[in-house]
């Protein structure tokens, strides 16, 4: 069970998505960035609070290999937050072009306490913010073909983490991640779909 303090923390309304004097703020609060090595034109730094038990800088390597689709030299800021809006735990990504944020939850390894899920579930989320970044779509056609490569995603990723889909479901929803989120149903879904071929 996850304590109540951090999901309280987590699942803060206080940060809104668009309040972007609030995310100046942040981003010119001199932070302490790891610089990753530059992959297709784009250079991701990530703030050093969110090393160590997150392994965000693996994850979010990972999560750029799969979304990357741009030759324009960018560069990305991982920033870390005490607290992210209930509606995107635990990320979320400002679409201002000329200096791409994404704020993750720095708590979210007390959130989420299982290294293998917390692993998948960061490079999915990444993955996304990542897609919506490079592609500069923002609109709710994209959101739900996104959503589908989202899915796609994770399900690949569990299947490599040797992670049933049933676990994984488990423990993002003690998190406290909205379960009739289009995502979730989409990691039910898609298991089921794949254990049918898989009999067939």
């Amino acid at each position: 069970e996850i304590p109540e303090k951090y999901r309280a923390d987590a699942l803060s309304d206080d940060f809104l998505k668009g309040d972007k004097k609030g995310a100046r703020q942040i981003i010119n609060s001199g932070i302490d960035f790891l610089e990753m090595p530059e992959r297709e034109g784009v250079t991701l730094l990530i703030d050093k609070q969110l090393l160590g038990s997150i392994i965000l800088s693996e994850a979010a390597q990972a999560a750029l290999r799969e979304a990357v689709k741009s030759r324009t030299k960018l560069t990305i800021k991982i920033i870390a937050v005490d607290k992210v809006p209930q509606t995107s735990p635990y990320s979320l990504q400002l679409p201002t072009p000329e200096e791409p944020v994404i704020f993750v939850y720095k708590g979210i390894d007390k959130i989420i306490p299982d290294e293998l899920t917390r692993t998948v579930f960061v490079q999915a989320g990444l993955f996304h913010d990542f897609s919506h970044i490079l592609s500069k779509q923002y609109d709710a056609v994209f959101e739900k073909e996104q959503n589908q490569r989202d899915v796609d995603y994770t399900l690949s990723l569990l299947n490599q983490a040797n992670l049933t889909p049933a676990v994984y479901i488990k423990n993002i929803k003690a998190a406290g991640f909205n379960s009739e989120s289009r995502y979730m149903k989409g990691i039910g879904g898609g298991a089921q779909n794949r254990k049918k071929q898989d009999e067939e």
